[in-house]
């Protein structure tokens, strides 16, 4: 996100690390007790971790107009592709579709 407005703080990293961790443990938890054996599809691999930290603090703190946001979400719709974070891309393409074909909209994650 270098180059944007949109930069991001160390905070992020180290809420990556705890979220990763977190789901690690809350995994091994649930499969000592065998008890939520089918009720949850508890995903703890790195890009389902990284795929929710882009929705959950990076994503969100992207909002203007096509000028300002086009070149930093078509960076990161490529990365998403390369990694299969497939809820930021699709959140992406959104963003993208807001801007409309003459590029004179308006963009943010929330509708």
């Amino acid at each position: 996100m270098e180059g944007t407005p949109f930069k991001i703080s160390h905070r992020i990293l180290n809420e990556t690390i705890l979220l990763y961790y977190a789901k690690k443990e809350i995994y091994k938890l649930m499969n000592d007790g065998k008890d939520f054996e089918g009720w949850v599809d508890f995903k703890t691999d790195l890009n389902n971790v990284f795929d929710s930290i882009l929705m959950q603090k990076v994503l969100p703190r992207i909002e203007g107009d096509y000028e300002k946001c086009n070149s930093c979400l078509v960076k990161l719709a490529a990365r998403c592709t390369d990694n299969e974070w497939t809820k930021s891309e699709e959140k992406i393409e959104f963003m993208l579709k807001r801007f409309g074909s003459d590029k004179s909209g308006f963009t943010s994650f929330w509708n």
